[in-house]
């Protein structure tokens, strides 16, 4: 039996600006990134820590190369959480999309048409009016 561990290279590497929280007890953590990338229910993993992040809202731009994300840690327990020194030199550190952790939910992109036959209007409302 074989058993493989592949590492795509070609997904885009986002560095995060800033990180506020630390996320113990399914707390939120506050990530902030140079570019609107990560979207609502998006999971993205830290590359240094190997940790699983869900984003929890759509980015909040603050500035022209600031985007604010809420996220929270994928782990089995509360327990988890990013350690500090992580928090404080998390300037430049990248991180990786995984995937998309609801995609029946993801609304992004979603196309919605409304069919409204015109013709069908049109001949209801000449039946309607009373002949004289």
């Amino acid at each position: 039996m074989y058993e493989w561990d592949l590492e795509v290279e070609r997904i885009k590497r986002v560095p995060i600006l800033s990180i506020e929280g630390n996320g113990c007890n399914a707390t939120d953590i506050l990530f902030r990134f140079p570019e609107n990338y990560y979207q609502k229910y998006d999971t993205f993993i830290l590359e240094d820590l190997r940790q699983y992040v869900i984003v929890m809202n759509r980015p909040q731009r603050i500035s022209d190369n600031c985007f604010l994300v809420v996220g929270k840690l994928v782990d089995d327990d509360y327990s988890a959480q990013l350690p500090q020194s992580f928090i404080e030199n998390a300037n430049g550190r990248l991180t990786r999309f995984v995937t998309n952790f609801m995609p029946e939910l993801h609304e992004e992109g979603k196309k919605t048409y409304l069919y409204c036959p015109l013709p069908l209007i049109f001949n209801i409302s000449v039946k309607l009016k009373k002949p004289l």
